[in-house]
């Protein structure tokens, strides 16, 4: 829940910055800028979110605690963009596939990284035996 928050945060940082940007014509933002914007947040998300997911013990609640903080920022992030923006995310040009492609991956990370985990676990289990054998 805390790299939600964090990347939410982030999320905020930038819209402020491109809401200043224009406001001082510094930078003059396309609304899709918002949802680009929203969607690499995402990805960073998911990125760092697998990344910490091998130093946790208990993988099965770090793995529901992680699909509901990524269903809580996908939801809040499309509704800050969509309430910025005033187009919704199936009007945001691809931007609603690309957040169908990202859930996928988010999936197939958390379960290559579950995998891994088992994988590593049972090769930590195999070498103890052997070595209790010598």
């Amino acid at each position: 829940m805390m790299q939600a928050a964090i990347v939410f945060g982030l999320i905020l940082v930038v819209f402020l910055g491109l809401f200043f940007g224009h406001l001082f014509n510094w930078y003059e933002y396309d609304p899709m800028d918002i949802w680009m914007v929203g969607t690499a947040m995402m990805l960073f998300f998911i990125l760092f979110n697998c990344i910490f997911g091998f130093n946790n013990e208990n993988i099965t609640i770090y793995f529901r605690n992680s699909i509901y903080s990524y269903i809580a920022l996908v939801l809040v992030t499309c509704l800050l963009c969509q309430w910025i923006t005033k187009v919704s995310v199936f009007d945001a040009k691809t931007y609603s596939w690309i957040l169908v492609v990202f859930s996928i991956v988010y999936i197939i990370f958390m379960t290559v990284l579950g995998l891994i985990k088992k994988i590593v676990s049972i090769a930590i289990k195999q070498d103890k035996k052997l070595q209790n054998e010598d």
